[in-house]
């Protein structure tokens, strides 16, 4: 089951070229045509920012509301994200201690980490790690069904095939039909977003 389970999160995350309907391949979020995607390497378009390593004034900036990340979440017109899943290596980055100056006038500064300092401007409700991304990867999504939502058509069945014999070993068949679905609305607009290095 675990090797199933994660057989289905590589397909959310990469979808299959191997699965087409309607001349459609199977994408994930990494890969939807319907994903605002962000470059964070260098060269032309790029952000030019590893997130695992960046200062925390450099993290402030990207993820604030003139950064790369709040400027994609202003244009699709997206208040705040849901969720927005880190890599465990960003995580580790953001979990590094800082002080937030709390009130300016009598320089009160609370301890806290640099995701505390993040969390109190950045357009996303919640930050979470994950170990499904790795290094200068996140993406964040609108929990909401008009964005992005899995179809299901047969639920995760487990299934015992025959023993013919006694000493034969117990097998299973693990099955499911599913898929996701990214949305953009009539104005071109998506509540999906994907943070990686692209070339």
């Amino acid at each position: 089951m675990r090797k199933f389970h994660k057989k289905r999160v590589a397909y959310y995350l990469n979808g299959d070229d191997s699965i087409s309907v309607d001349g459609y391949k199977g994408q994930g979020i990494r890969n939807h045509r319907n994903t605002a995607k962000i470059n964070l390497g260098s060269g032309a378009g790029g952000a030019n920012i590893d997130l695992t390593t960046a200062s925390p004034a450099d993290m402030l900036a990207f993820f604030g509301p003139t950064g790369a990340f709040g400027l994609t979440a202003r244009r699709n017109k997206v208040a705040a994200y849901d969720v927005l899943w880190v890599s465990a290596e960003i995580w580790a980055n953001m979990s590094k201690p800082y002080l937030i100056n709390v009130n300016s006038g009598n320089n009160a500064l609370v301890s806290g980490t640099v995701a505390d300092a993040i969390s109190r401007f950045i357009p996303a409700k919640e930050i979470r790690p994950t170990f499904a991304l790795s290094g200068n990867e996140f993406f964040g999504y609108q929990r909401r069904q008009d964005v992005i939502s899995p179809l299901v058509g047969m639920a995760v069945g487990v299934v015992p095939l025959p023993r013919l014999m006694p000493q034969s070993n117990y097998n299973f068949q693990i099955m499911s039909a599913e898929g996701l679905q990214i949305k953009k609305d009539g104005e071109g607009l998506s509540g999906v977003v994907y943070g990686a290095n692209m070339a």
